[in-house]
């Protein structure tokens, strides 16, 4: 079910002050609930299980690789510094286009409501387009 928007003030000096109200439905089932449990359940599990096998890899390379786990240990400074630094900028790479992924579409959720607000209300504010993602 879509929200419904209302116009509950108007500010004709100032559109962007104008205040809209939202109406979400909420109506749902216990057996939506018992889904929503459920893939909760799973989700709890899926993470243990995730957990598990971290653990397991750490546990391995400390049994496989002993000596490069010594070698990364002999490294110093700016060596030890720059394999962790890389290690941790890979990871931070790939959540960065993942956080720009969901920038793009909040964008589009954003421009798919201040639609949705003019066909209900009428009211329309004009928007200049987001940054590129």
């Amino acid at each position: 079910m879509k929200p419904i928007y209302k116009i509950k003030s108007s500010n004709k000096k100032d559109p962007y002050q104008t205040v809209i109200e939202v109406v979400e439905p909420s109506e749902f089932t216990f057996a939506q609930l018992r889904e929503s449990k459920a893939k909760l359940e799973k989700a709890q599990t899926e993470l243990d299980g995730q957990l598990k096998l971290e653990r397991a890899k750490l546990e391995n390379i400390l049994k496989n690789y002993p000596k490069e786990l010594e070698n990364f240990a002999r490294l110093k400074g700016e060596a030890q510094m720059a394999c962790y630094i890389y290690v941790e900028s890979s990871k931070k790479v790939k959540f960065c286009l993942e956080q720009l992924n969901h920038c793009k579409k909040a964008f589009k959720q954003h421009a798919d409501e201040l639609k949705e607000i003019k066909v209900q209300t009428g009211f329309e504010i004009v928007e200049e387009k987001p940054k590129k993602c």
